[in-house]
């Protein structure tokens, strides 16, 4: 790195390779045409997200999100002072977003709506028929969509759907997405926002003044990465699927009990109060010898139950 100087400022809108590459593969996923000017590129989707909150989010707007959320959403988009309005989840539903609800939320001080499919934490993926509704609304009512779309590459083409591929949305939809997913490059911190050309300028002088440009051989490497396309996000779904119908196969037939009795459960929003959190993210031997043991301990829960004639 050092010979060939990769080493020093680099633009602080993301290397002009990069975005090209980012561009292309926004295409690829959501069926939006894009080039390098409506891309900048960040510190991790993250950082890409707080950034967007930065610019279009005042004091006093209202910023719509839907639950079950990622856990750092309501700082992210609270920060500048913005009001947060959640729209619950339920079972019923099959934890679903609804988009008549969510168009029903939305209020004179309705600034922009956060949608994330598939979704962090439940896994729900949203169709585009789920979104072409909130898509118009936004349009009519001039509010900003943002969409995280980090787990995006995970599904299969078939599965996948984005707000920005919809006719129209092309003012009002900021994609955000990173590597960290898609690649497994967490460590690497390079993420993007897609969206209108007007945003990426707001955007420019604020990672002016906050990064000042990522450095150039992390951006080298998440270029490579995007030009491989080595299917990473494949095998990787490949494997959650696997580990996914072990965890089903072991626990979708116990009975339902309270297993968290004094710790909140609600760093999701109130609809996550109540629900169990369980990781596919370790080998499959050891997943399943977890399972095993929630299925013993949940099963010494019911037991006195039984024997006393309860249900």
């Amino acid at each position: 790195m050092r010979r060939s100087g990769r080493h020093h400022y680099t633009p602080v809108q993301g290397e002009l390779d990069l975005r090209r590459e980012i561009a292309m593969r926004h295409f690829e996923l959501t069926g939006q045409r894009v080039n390098e000017s409506r891309c900048a590129v960040f510190s991790g989707a993250q950082n890409a997200l707080f950034s967007v909150s930065q610019c279009v989010l005042d004091r006093g707007d209202e910023v719509i999100l839907i639950e079950p959320y990622y856990s750092t959403y309501p700082a992210t988009f609270s920060s500048g002072g913005a009001t947060l309005v959640s729209i619950p989840s339920s079972s019923s539903r099959n934890m679903q977003m609804d988009p008549e609800a969510v168009i029903g939320a939305i209020t004179d001080r309705t600034r922009a709506i956060v949608v994330n499919s598939p979704n962090n934490p439940i896994g729900s993926v949203y169709a585009r028929e789920q979104y072409e509704p909130v898509v118009k609304a936004c349009i009519d009512r001039k509010i900003w969509l943002i969409s995280d779309e980090v787990y995006l590459e995970m599904l299969a083409p078939e599965d996948r759907a984005s707000p920005a591929g919809i006719p129209g949305a092309d003012e009002i939809c900021i994609t955000v997405s990173s590597l960290s997913k898609s690649h497994r490059m967490t460590g690497w911190r390079v993420g993007w926002a897609v969206g209108p050309e007007e945003l990426m300028r707001h955007l420019y002088n604020l990672s002016l003044c906050m990064i000042y440009g990522l450095p150039p051989f992390i951006m080298d490497a998440a270029a490579v990465a995007l030009r491989m396309d080595v299917n990473i996000a494949g095998t990787v779904r490949e494997s959650m699927n696997r580990r996914r119908k072990i965890v089903v196969e072991h626990l979708s037939s116990l009975p339902n009990v309270q297993l968290l009795e004094s710790l909140p459960c609600d760093g999701f929003g109130d609809s996550g109060e109540g629900l169990i959190r369980i990781s596919l993210g370790v080998k499959d031997e050891l997943l399943r010898e977890a399972c095993r043991r929630i299925r013993e301990f949940v099963l010494t829960l019911v037991k006195p139950r039984n024997a006393d004639g309860g249900g």
